[in-house]
């Protein structure tokens, strides 16, 4: 009898201990591939203007340039999100938009919304595209000890509630805390890729993921990891 009873309750520890493992693996939102690496699926812009090459999403307005931005914008909308991308700048400035939305005639690919700025001197800048522009500045010497220019570097950006934070190779580059009201600046939005008018300039993206975050359960934005 007692060696039944020994066999159930190691049974129950099992199922306990087990149930306690699994439930926040479960519980975590998975993270979804915004670029499969070989093609443009799920992505809308200008043709001419990009492409896949090497694994990489590529954007060029070589050799003459634009008078306008141009976007590569990615299906979906996304409200609370870890967005990583990386990105090597080969001339210009460029940025990655989140929590954007159409602007104008949706065959020119123009948005409005919130942007990591990319180059220019302004790289770990948050900022709003067609909006109030620079929102965060980037703090210079977090840039500038952690940013590889001409290299690959790692955007991750944090979209949760009303609070977004910039990281540059894992370093915090700009925090933001919105005060507006979402039926004026929405929490929501999709993901693109910029191309800057001006003289034709060329930047590539890869490795571009996002994993929605339940803002009730998120942690603070990372505010542990740092500088």
């Amino acid at each position: 009898m007692f060696e039944c009873l020994h066999r159930e309750f190691h049974g129950w520890l099992v199922a306990i201990i087990v149930a306690c493992i699994i439930t926040p693996l479960a519980a975590e939102k998975p993270t979804t591939k915004l670029f499969d690496g070989t093609t443009l699926k799920g992505w809308r812009g200008d043709a001419s203007c990009w492409s896949v090459r090497n694994g990489a999403i590529v954007g060029s307005t070589k050799p003459n340039g634009r008078q306008a931005n141009t976007f590569l914008i990615a299906d979906g909308d996304y409200h609370d999100f870890v967005l990583r991308v990386k990105f090597k700048l080969i001339n210009g400035a460029s940025g990655v938009q989140f929590r954007s939305r159409p602007l104008g005639d949706p065959a020119e690919f123009h948005v409005t919304g919130y942007q990591a700025d990319i180059g220019g001197g302004d790289t770990g800048t948050f900022y709003e595209e067609k909006g109030r522009s620079t929102l965060a500045a980037a703090d210079a010497e977090v840039v500038r000890k952690h940013y590889k220019p001409g290299e690959w570097n790692q955007y991750e950006i944090s979209a949760i509630g009303d609070d977004v934070v910039v990281k540059v190779n894992g370093h915090v580059t700009a925090r933001y805390t919105e005060t507006e009201p979402a039926s004026k600046i929405p929490r929501a939005g999709f993901v693109a890729l910029q191309l800057q008018a001006g003289v034709g300039m060329e930047i590539a993206f890869k490795d571009i993921s996002i994993r929605p975050v339940d803002p009730t359960t998120a942690e603070s934005t990372d505010s542990k990891n740092e500088n």
